[in-house]
């Protein structure tokens, strides 16, 4: 394993702070820095899950992994119903992988408190009776902030390109 590469060893607090770091500031002014402020708010919640993903269940944190962790239904998934979405970067397949027995509570409700303040959530119901509030008043987060942190992610990181299977930093 090459250490060079954060995502392989650092701790969550690390990777947070990588994470958010790739987030653009936005005018002091701006309607939309309450979007961004959610977008800490998630990749501070989602990073300790990301986190016990790697190291208990052994799952590298590759771009496609950490993109897929920033949809609604993924974060719902895991924080809800304790369930892992898994996505096959060769074919796109998902797949789920059920947790409830070894996901740390603690970690469930550190992400269930971020869906606890997207407007129109409920999480007494189930994902699929959401309805669009919560989908749309995430996209707000996600579109802007969270995909554009990806992408800078790509461009400062290459060897954690979506293409690259080889996860490891380059060697010097």
């Amino acid at each position: 394993m090459n250490t060079l590469n954060p995502f392989s060893v650092d701790g969550a607090d690390a990777i947070r702070e990588i994470l958010i770091s790739q987030i653009v500031p936005l005018e002091a002014s701006s309607s939309y820095n309450v979007f961004r402020e959610r977008a800490h708010v998630v990749v501070s919640s989602l990073t300790p899950a990301l986190i016990w993903m790697r190291d208990v269940k052994g799952i590298d944190l590759t771009i496609e992994v950490i993109e897929l962790s920033i949809e609604l239904r993924w974060i719902w998934a895991l924080a809800i119903d304790k369930v892992l979405i898994l996505r096959d970067p060769q074919t796109e397949v998902e797949s789920e992988l059920d947790v409830s027995a070894e996901f740390p509570n603690e970690l469930a409700l550190t992400m269930r408190s971020y869906l606890d303040e997207v407007p129109g959530a409920d999480t007494s119901l189930p994902f699929s009776e959401q309805g669009c509030q919560p989908a749309i008043q995430h996209l707000f987060v996600e579109l802007p902030h969270l995909a554009g942190m990806i992408d800078r992610l790509v461009l400062r990181m290459p060897f954690l390109d979506r293409n690259s299977h080889d996860q490891d930093a380059p060697k010097s």
